[in-house]
């Protein structure tokens, strides 16, 4: 799972509402490292901020298209699960003061966005698996 992960470019193999992803530093990995990413309406620049392989994986957003939030922070944690994988995705983010009434049908909208887009990650590992 770590190494599906952690491969920027292929994330549009499996998470449905990304058209495109690459890796925007030397190193690709690791704290510090940084990605560009076109997620839905999103194009966004991000730096990773948690890097505990193979357990847990972290970023921030420093700037994208819309900039509807002041701050975005998507943190992975992986646990091993019998002779499988849990995974647990959180979002958290803080909107800009104008758009905060609307965190409600935000919060759903993403939501929403997530579960659908995560949905191809065990599809895509059975594949590579077979």
């Amino acid at each position: 799972v770590w190494d599906v992960l952690v491969d920027n470019e292929r994330w549009p193999e499996w998470f449905g509402s990304c058209k495109a992803a690459r890796t925007t530093s030397d190193p690709g990995v690791g704290v510090g490292a940084t990605r560009w990413a076109h997620v839905d309406l999103f194009k966004v620049n991000e730096r990773f901020i948690v890097w505990d392989e193979p357990r847990q994986w972290g970023f921030t957003i420093l700037d994208a298209n819309l900039p509807i939030a002041e701050t975005v922070v998507e943190l992975i944690d992986l646990a091993r699960d019998g002779d499988g994988t849990t995974m647990t995705y959180t979002f958290g983010g803080a909107l800009k003061p104008w758009l905060r009434p609307l965190t409600p049908v935000f919060r759903w909208r993403f939501n929403r966005l997530f579960r659908s887009s995560l949905a191809g990650l065990q599809p895509h590992l059975d594949n590579i698996h077979g």
